[in-house]
């Protein structure tokens, strides 16, 4: 069950609109491509643990570790416009690393999906 509901927030995360860059945006981004001047690279660091169900089939735990990079996919995704409503004049993804790792407990206890990432963004200040 616990599988079910990462697949379908992750649905439902996928689903969200991220506002396209805008024409201005875009002009300053080349304008900064070609000068160099006043770029800096963010980056951004995610982790989180997924907890799944004991004895579950493996491919219930690869639909968990979907759920888990779409997650992280959405969360980079809104990194942009984040940045742009706040320190960026323009902004875009440089690099995007994503991780899973499977934990198994000895006892009682239900193995875990260990879920991370980094992403790298080229922002000019405002």
């Amino acid at each position: 069950m616990r599988v079910t509901r990462y697949v379908l927030a992750a649905a439902l995360l996928a689903t969200l609109q991220i506002p396209p860059m805008t024409a201005q945006t875009l002009e300053s981004l080349r304008r900064s491509e070609k000068t160099g001047e006043g770029l800096i690279d963010i980056t951004v660091q995610y982790a989180f643990v997924m907890p799944t169900e004991a004895g579950a089939a493996p491919d219930k735990h690869l639909q968990a570790m979907d759920a888990g990079r779409t997650l992280l996919y959405a969360a980079a995704g809104k990194e942009c416009p984040l940045l742009l409503a706040t320190i960026a004049e323009s902004c875009r993804l440089l690099r995007l690393a994503v991780q899973s790792q499977m934990q198994r407990y000895q006892g009682p206890q239900p193995p875990t999906i260990t879920m991370s990432g980094s992403a790298t963004f080229r922002i000019t200040p405002k």
